[in-house]
């Protein structure tokens, strides 16, 4: 399952939300976002929009 684990800023009006894995704890993918979304609205809707990669048989 995913989360924000830290939200990170960048530029007074730029922040980054930093989306982890749950079960293993290693960062998945990041999110830039501007000043007039809220924390709230982030932490529900950056872990739908990151892509987890997937094993695939080789």
């Amino acid at each position: 399952m995913l989360y924000v684990s830290e939200i990170q800023q960048v530029t007074p009006y730029i922040r980054i939300a930093v989306v982890s894995d749950r079960e293993t704890g290693e960062v998945v993918g990041s999110i830039r976002f501007g000043d007039s979304v809220s924390e709230r609205r982030v932490r529900e809707m950056a872990p739908l929009l990151v892509k987890k990669s997937k094993k695939t048989r080789g």
